[in-house]
């Protein structure tokens, strides 16, 4: 830790919370506190006598600053790959709805034309699922209808 100068910090003061927990109840102080011009995640230490009496304190303290930059990156990186899940979901969703409402789009239509006395052959559906077996029963009933 250096000072403004550029020097060791050493007999820098202490913030008033850390000089009462440290020195004054001879406890240990871990936390986040403001050293010579930055915020430091800090640690520190009663330092005793061989008589037991506290005569200083140790310092450990690393600058916040670097974690906090790599918590926001963090954040951001979590953020884009949620914006980026959600935007795939929404593509897919599109294309699973549309896969859905255009066959039945087609069945609509189809309806429309057997109600004013046109009965169509076929439907252009492709697929092989509930959809599609409901068009190849559709397509049934229309000649059925027709022939009836």
């Amino acid at each position: 830790m250096k000072n403004l100068s550029g020097l060791r910090a050493i007999g820098t003061r202490a913030s008033a919370d850390v000089y009462a927990k440290v020195l004054e109840n001879g406890q240990p102080y871990i936390g986040r506190d403001y050293v010579v011009n930055a915020d430091y995640i800090t640690a520190y230490e009663p330092v005793h006598n061989t008589l037991g009496a506290i005569i200083g304190m140790l310092y450990v303290g690393t600058l916040e600053q670097p974690f906090i930059d790599m918590r926001n990156r963090v954040i951001m990186l979590f953020f884009a790959i949620g914006l980026l899940g959600v935007l795939t979901a929404v593509v897919i969703g599109y294309f699973l709805a549309r896969s859905i409402s255009r066959p039945i789009e087609k069945l609509a239509s189809a309806t429309r034309e057997i109600s004013d006395g046109h009965f169509p052959v076929a439907i252009d559906i492709s697929s092989h699922d509930e959809i599609g077996r409901l068009a190849q029963l559709f397509v049934g009933m229309s000649r059925h209808l027709k022939q009836t």
